[in-house]
């Protein structure tokens, strides 16, 4: 993987940091709204993140071989973990065996029984794009899929794995990876084609519903300011960095708005304003056949998923922090 090229390496040039100085200058310090296009609540935390138990160093010999029995280090775990009474059964299979290698051959086994299933592998793949497209995803590289699936579980969808089965969400896990990937280039492919003189997706109307195409995303005048923002961290950065470290880019853009901007209403004031140069420089959305709907009035599983994009970590230097 490519490292984040530092703010210091473009720092002569950073759009980022000029457009947000200029945009200071030109805007006055009044007070934030509470009805900013950006307004959202900070949510739990993972239901996935919980501190591990780890053995304690007297448990183990300087061989690495458990001085004291691994059976009994099984019961402090099982009494800390509400275990169904399938996995309580395999657990124990799993702490009766001696050798390290037994233990793997017994994990690998348990995993292999497992597969994806192609309800599941299609859901994955329609909220990996979703998560993409949301006008609230506030990084689109880092934790994405500890995120998606807590939305699919909320949403009830079809063959979830538990929670406590980690083997089988780590399968999940790697899959949604790769959707997010394929969903990574497809967009910015699309973003890439739209600045031709004669492309048809040049509106950023055109543009957006060509991203949105074929799948369930409803388009908001804030998914409009969003597709701006990335067009115009294309524009900026395509030339600046690698092809895999762009997207990286556009997460630390969006976290340089949030550091440097501090509240809300300054944020979507920020994505506001590329939106009015976006229109100027490629055309007006009113000019196209397309329409919008508001806010209030999407569908109650995009709202599900937009509170969890909200949430995500990404990968840049500086982390957000959750409540």
């Amino acid at each position: 993987m490519v490292n984040m090229p530092s703010t210091s390496a473009v720092q002569a040039i950073d759009p980022t940091l000029d457009f947000l100085q200029s945009f200071n200058m030109s805007t006055s310090s009044s007070s934030s709204s509470p009805h900013s296009l950006g307004d959202r609540d900070e949510g739990p935390r993972d239901e996935d993140d919980f501190e591990p138990l780890t053995l304690n160093p007297s448990h183990v010999a300087p061989g690495g071989l458990m001085f004291h029995s691994l059976q009994i280090f099984g019961q402090m775990l099982k009494g800390r973990k509400d275990f169904s009474e399938q996995t309580e059964a395999e657990f124990d299979a799993f702490c009766s065996l001696v050798s390290p290698d037994d233990h793997v051959i017994l994990a690998n086994k348990k995993a292999d029984k497992w597969s994806v299933s192609d309800e599941l592998k299609e859901s994955a793949r329609i909220y990996s794009r979703v998560f993409i497209l949301l006008p609230t995803t506030v990084a689109y590289c880092g934790n994405v899929p500890k995120h998606i699936m807590p939305a699919m579980r909320d949403l009830k969808v079809d063959d979830m794995p538990p929670i406590k089965e980690v083997a089988r969400l780590n399968l999940l896990c790697k899959l949604i990876d790769k959707f997010l990937t394929d969903c990574h280039n497809a967009v910015k492919e699309k973003i890439k084609n739209s600045l031709s003189v004669d492309s048809p997706t040049c509106n950023i109307a055109d543009l957006t519903h060509a991203v949105i195409s074929n799948t369930p995303v409803q388009p908001t005048l804030q998914l409009y300011m969003r597709m701006a923002f990335l067009r115009w961290c294309y524009v900026q950065y395509a030339h600046i960095v690698p092809d895999d470290g762009w997207w990286l880019m556009v997460d630390e853009t969006i976290e340089n708005f949030r550091t440097k901007l501090k509240d809300e209403y300054k944020i979507s004031q920020t994505f506001n304003n590329l939106y009015q140069k976006d229109k100027l420089e490629y055309g007006n959305p009113a000019d196209s056949s397309h329409q919008v709907i508001k806010p209030k009035d999407i569908v109650s599983w995009q709202s599900t998923v937009n509170m969890q994009a909200a949430q995500v970590q990404g990968k840049t230097k500086k982390r957000r922090h959750v409540d």
